[in-house]
């Protein structure tokens, strides 16, 4: 972690990337994120209505894209994750430079190539936000405005998951 600690601090961004799980991050990005507790002072100090600790060196958290996909067909489900990201970076809070969620991730992973077809307008999109975001800094309004859009209708989605899960659980019966 020392290694990654010290890399951190000198690169000038980023990718935090992780499914959600349960509303949060995974456990692996989680034990991470908290390994980064060296790079704040473990002074208590005042940062405008709060309590927390001070950063140290220059560019303890350097700009920031996270990722993350989940399950549910909802943007609403990654409130918790931001809100973490949001109080880890409290008192440099232009760190938290980029964001980009995906709900319905499932998709993303379907091995269904018709499916793949209709959604390659999103894996377009991911490419140019990650050159935006490497060769300026951020992402455009009409590229974050792209990766927002539904991947397919949400009552299709759902029903599509549930017949999945349907004959998961079916399958589970059988001797």
């Amino acid at each position: 972690m020392d290694m990654i600690l010290e890399e951190m601090s000198k690169t000038d961004s980023v990718i935090w990337a992780t499914p959600l799980y349960h509303y949060g991050m995974t456990a692996m990005l989680k034990a991470v994120m908290e390994r980064t507790l060296p790079s704040v002072d473990p002074h208590i100090i005042k940062e405008g209505d709060t309590y927390g600790h001070p950063m140290r060196g220059e560019n303890p958290y350097p700009r920031t894209l996270l990722f993350s996909n989940c399950g549910f067909p909802e943007f609403n489900h990654f409130d918790g994750l931001i809100s973490q990201f949001k109080c880890l970076f409290r008192g440099n809070e232009d760190a938290l430079a980029e964001v980009i969620l995906r709900p319905a991730g499932e998709l993303l992973k379907v091995p269904v190539p018709e499916l793949q077809a209709q959604i390659g307008w999103y894996y377009e999109a991911l490419e140019r936000a990650g050159r935006e975001f490497v060769s300026q800094g951020k992402i455009s309004p009409e590229v974050h405005e792209t990766l927002k859009k539904d991947l397919m209708p949400t009552e299709l989605f759902v029903s599509m998951a549930n017949e999945h899960w349907d004959r998961c659980l079916e399958n589970s019966k059988r001797p």
